[in-house]
C-alpha cells in the first residue's frame, strides 16, 4: 500500500544520508558532484517515458534516479558542513528542512500540482544546488527540457474528461477514441470502465461493476436511501 511504499523510499533517502556522511564513501564524492548536472540532463527524458511493458525496468530506473539524486544532495551538504562548534545548529536546520520538505510533498504539492510535477522539478533543482561551471548551462537546459517534455506529454493525454489530484494520488478520466467508453485511472491503474453506448449509458464495468465488490457494497442496507 501507499504507506509501505513511502517507507521504502524513506529508507533509500536515509541510506544515502549515511553514505554521504560516512568517513569513507563507496562513491567518488567529487566525481559524482561534478558530473551530476549532465547526468540529470540525460536522465529527464527517460523519467517521462512509459515503461508499461517493462515495469521492472521502470522500477529500477526510478529507484536508481531517486537514490543518486538524494545522494548528490547529501554529498553537497556534507561538502558544505560547518566547523565542529557549529554542527548542532547545522543538524538542527537539516532536520527542519527535512520536515518542511515532507510537509510540502504531503499537503502543499497536491494543492499546487494536478500531477506529480514536484518529481521532475526536484531533479532540476538538485543541479542548481551544486557548484561548478556545468551547473548553469546544464541546469537551464534541464529546466527548458523538463517544461518541453511536460508540455508534450499533455498533448498525448487524448480525450481527457477529468484530471485531478489529492493526498491519495492522481486521478484521470479518459474517453476512448470512438467515445463509447470512459476509463477511470488512478495513477496507471484502471479502476473503472463506463459504457456510454446507447441503452447502456453510465453503465459501470470492471472494478465498479454492479455485481462486483463495490456493487455488492452499495446493495447493502447501509447504503439504501429511505
Amino acid at each position: 500500500n501507499k504507506s509501505n511504499n513511502i517507507t521504502r523510499f524513506h529508507r533509500i533517502y536515509l541510506f544515502t544520508f549515511v553514505i554521504a556522511f560516512a568517513e569513507r564513501s563507496p562513491f567518488p564524492r567529487a566525481g559524482l558532484l561534478k558530473f551530476w548536472p549532465p547526468i540529470v540532463l540525460c536522465l529527464l527524458p527517460f523519467l517521462q517515458m512509459d515503461f508499461a511493458r517493462h515495469p521492472w525496468a521502470m522500477i529500477a530506473l526510478h529507484l536508481s534516479a531517486l537514490f543518486f539524486a538524494a545522494l548528490v544532495c547529501h554529498l553537497q551538504l556534507f561538502k558544505e558542513r560547518p566547523p565542529v562548534d557549529q554542527l548542532t545548529g547545522y543538524y538542527l536546520w537539516l532536520s527542519l528542512g527535512g520536515a518542511l520538505g515532507s510537509a510540502f510533498n504531503t499537503f502543499v504539492a497536491p494543492l499546487l500540482f494536478a500531477d506529480f510535477l514536484e518529481y521532475p522539478i526536484v531533479f532540476v533543482f538538485s543541479v542548481f544546488l551544486l557548484r561548478g561551471r556545468l551547473v548553469l548551462p546544464c541546469g537551464a537546459s534541464a529546466l527548458v527540457l523538463m517544461l518541453g517534455l511536460l508540455g508534450y506529454r499533455s498533448t498525448l493525454s487524448g480525450a481527457e474528461l477529468f484530471h485531478g489530484r489529492n493526498f491519495f494520488g492522481v486521478k484521470r478520466v479518459l474517453s476512448s477514441a470512438d467515445g463509447d467508453y470512459d476509463f477511470f485511472f488512478h495513477g496507471r491503474v484502471i479502476h473503472g470502465v463506463e459504457d456510454r453506448k446507447l441503452g447502456r449509458d453510465c453503465a459501470p464495468l470492471a472494478y465498479f461493476h454492479r455485481t462486483g465488490p463495490v456493487g455488492d457494497l452499495f446493495e447493502t442496507d447501509a447504503w439504501r436511501v429511505t
